[in-house]
């Protein structure tokens, strides 16, 4: 008995060692998920809007506020839009597989704002449908892009082209992993025109 403890408290030993070892700041993986990031109600995203049609330009905090029901029935996540004079609301729907997301506005005011899906991990060469009913959105190519006073590289450029009942339009998003939607534009036209533009200016994130 001894000559077996002898031989297994220098193994059990150097396991309690591997584990003191391990670094406790470092993020379980399932927090680094790209849905989970763009929920996380420490992050905080500052653009700037402006609306080449009106004439209306405007600095919004977009900032995750965690979960509801949207319709009562369906469970999404909050995202608050403050603009200077007033604050609006967008809804983010996940998939059960964290592989998925949408992006809602509020149907009072939709056509100012932007409705987006996406699909994770991107890549060069995805499609998938969008949420109108003749409606696709494409990774076309990763490129570097400058918005506020940062500049990112290799980030992913989507294109979204739909056209239903008399609405049109089509819409460019860069995006970059842990950092989310860098610059938005989008073009509509039909029952509304739009010709809008997001851009990152400022990103605080936990």
């Amino acid at each position: 008995m001894k000559n077996i403890l002898e031989k297994i408290l220098p193994i059990i030993f150097l396991f309690a060692g591997l584990i003191s070892c391990v670094d406790k700041n470092v993020e379980p993986e399932s927090l680094l998920n790209e849905p989970e990031f763009l929920i996380n109600t420490h992050n905080v995203w500052t653009y700037a809007f402006y609306d080449s049609l009106s004439g209306e330009k405007d600095t919004v905090l977009v900032r995750p506020l965690g979960e509801t029901l949207y319709d009562n029935r369906t469970p999404a996540f909050i995202w608050q839009l403050k603009f200077k004079n007033y604050t609006d609301t967008h809804y983010v729907f996940i998939s059960k597989h964290l592989d998925s997301l949408r992006i809602v506005p509020n149907f009072t005011s939709w056509e100012r704002y932007f409705k987006l899906s996406m699909v994770f991990p991107l890549a060069v060469g995805m499609k998938w449908k969008g949420e109108w009913i003749n409606d696709t959105v494409r990774v076309l190519k990763q490129e570097s892009i400058h918005v506020g006073k940062t500049a990112y590289s290799n980030a992913f450029y989507l294109e979204e082209k739909w056209g239903a009942l008399n609405e049109y339009g089509i819409m460019e998003v860069w995006y970059y992993p842990q950092a989310g939607i860098l610059k938005l534009h989008r073009k509509g036209w039909g029952f509304s025109f739009m010709n809008q533009t997001w851009e990152l200016i400022r990103l605080d994130k936990q």
